[in-house]
């Protein structure tokens, strides 16, 4: 990921969820326009974002998702999620910074500590 430092703002990133579906023998990707979640870029591999932003809507707390190892998010939400590197708030960002990338994993920080209190979870990359 790209992050020029005299953006500073290009260290956030909005999380958008894709829905994969098959229409007519073809496979075909939906997408959200709006960010439905927020994370910080930490290196190129790495993102920064909430537990809670890794829950499917309307499933129950922290209790479905694996905890201390890195897992698929696909596998416990019905949708993939992609990162759009750049200030998510600026829909005029010039498209030459800003950058999509798929989320290859998901790790959520847990053990012995409580959610909320403990709401955090990284994001790898998966183009890193």
């Amino acid at each position: 990921m790209k992050v020029p430092s005299k953006y500073f703002f290009l260290s956030q990133a909005g999380l958008h969820k894709v829905y994969i579906a098959s229409e007519n023998k073809s496979v075909v990707a939906l997408s959200d326009t709006e960010p439905f979640c927020t994370a910080s870029v930490v290196t190129e591999e790495f993102l920064i974002t909430t537990m809670h932003c890794l829950m499917g809507l309307g499933q129950p707390a922290p209790a479905i998702l694996p905890k201390n190892i890195w897992f698929a998010p696909e596998k416990f939400v019905p949708y993939n999620i992609f990162i759009k590197v750049g200030n998510h708030y600026k829909s005029e960002l010039a498209d030459e910074y800003r950058e999509v990338h798929l989320v290859e994993a998901a790790y959520v920080f847990t053990e012995g500590l409580n959610y909320p209190m403990a709401d955090i979870a990284l994001l790898k990359n998966l183009d890193s």
